[in-house]
């Protein structure tokens, strides 16, 4: 949750002049907005470049940039705020740009959560009928239900404020309640344990149990039929290296946010001095925008078909390729013969299944 837009918060003496964290915050939005623009395009771009064929996982993907994209370009909206050190936008857009941060931001939770059931479903029972259309747009409805219910409360509570002993500039603050200081502090306290509680470690519980069991189940020894050996082995090893990008993306998305959430427990009850107050602010806005930029040098780094179909985009080759429309038609490539064999003793089914899957393909994780 971003809400350091809270500038009289943010810094505890204020003047006109630029400070260091104003110019770390502002110069932090810039590169991680422009870098997760660019990189979460290339993923969309590289998951749905044969839209019709695209696996759920692959679609999913491209929705968890999506969400990426969204939070990037609010954070860019916020950098001039940080740079005049004041609110430079109108009244309304107080209460939506930084509720668009938030709430983007638990959207591509929403999102992570929704792969991690849609590869235990796959994982446990692999050869049932997964996700539909259908099915695939109401995981993703809810997901984005859950980020806006929880983050209307910031929405409301957001409003310009005029203070005058602060050069009479308009600020972006929260107003909890129209009582007393207390009141305004338990409310904002009440906001962050939720916040903390509900959209933080909760998802963080149902991760961790889903892939938990996830990793209990592709450890253990298979015992395929004997036509489908290869593909069990193949489809298991597949299986594993998946599972181990996804909880790369967890652990990269748990130590952006982490520092932020833990922050707002600190800020809302403790008494701090203004060293103090100014080491917590580096501390909460500093990690938090980089939740955008990490998955797509997560796929990078560890998926080589990635890095080659993202080149090919970038050449505008990728058309041209016939590796690529080939790669692109499925995850394995089957030839199943059966034929039955006469003899004396009567007559006996022999089934023989050739795999049929280049090397690219085999190491491709999407």
């Amino acid at each position: 949750m971003h809400h350091f837009n809270n500038t009289t918060m943010a810094f505890p003496v204020w003047s006109d002049e630029l400070d260091p964290l104003s110019i770390s915050v502002a110069a932090t939005n810039i590169f991680a907005g422009c870098f997760s623009l660019i990189g979460n395009t290339l993923v969309i771009a590289v998951m749905l470049k044969r839209f019709r064929t695209a696996s759920t996982f692959k679609k999913l993907l491209a929705h968890l940039a999506f969400c990426d994209i969204i939070y990037a370009i609010s954070i860019l909206l916020d950098t001039p705020n940080w740079l005049k050190k004041h609110w430079v936008y109108t009244p309304m857009f107080c209460k939506v740009l930084p509720t668009t941060q938030f709430a983007s931001s638990l959207a591509a939770e929403g999102t992570v959560v929704v792969i991690a059931i849609e590869r235990y479903r796959g994982i446990t029972q692999p050869l049932k009928v997964h996700w539909n259309n259908r099915d695939f747009s109401f995981s993703l409805i809810i997901a984005w239900l859950f980020a806006f219910v929880s983050a209307s409360p910031y929405f409301n509570v957001l409003n310009t404020v005029t203070i005058p002993y602060m050069g009479n500039h308009t600020f972006c603050i929260e107003t909890w309640s129209t009582g007393d200081h207390i009141d305004q502090e338990n409310s904002a306290f009440i906001y962050s344990t939720y916040t903390f509680v509900g959209t933080f470690m909760l998802p963080m519980v149902i991760l961790a149990v889903l892939y938990g069991r996830i990793i209990y189940i592709i450890r253990k020894p298979i015992d395929p039929i004997p036509c489908f050996e290869q593909l069990f082995i193949k489809r298991r090893e597949k299986d594993i290296r998946i599972t181990k990008l996804l909880i790369l993306v967890i652990v990269a998305f748990a130590i952006c946010v982490l520092p932020n959430q833990i922050g707002h427990f600190i800020m809302s009850k403790a008494t701090l001095s203004k060293s103090e107050k100014e080491i917590l602010a580096y501390v909460l806005l500093i990690p938090y925008p980089f939740q955008c930029v990490l998955n797509p040098l997560i796929y990078s780094i560890v998926d080589k078909k990635f890095r080659k179909d993202a080149k090919l985009i970038l050449s505008c080759q990728g058309d041209k390729e016939r590796k690529i429309s080939r790669t692109m038609t499925s995850y394995f490539m089957v030839e199943s013969t059966c034929h039955k064999k006469t003899s004396h003793s009567g007559e006996t089914s022999i089934c023989s299944m050739p795999l049929r899957t280049s090397r690219e393909e085999s190491e491709s994780l999407f």
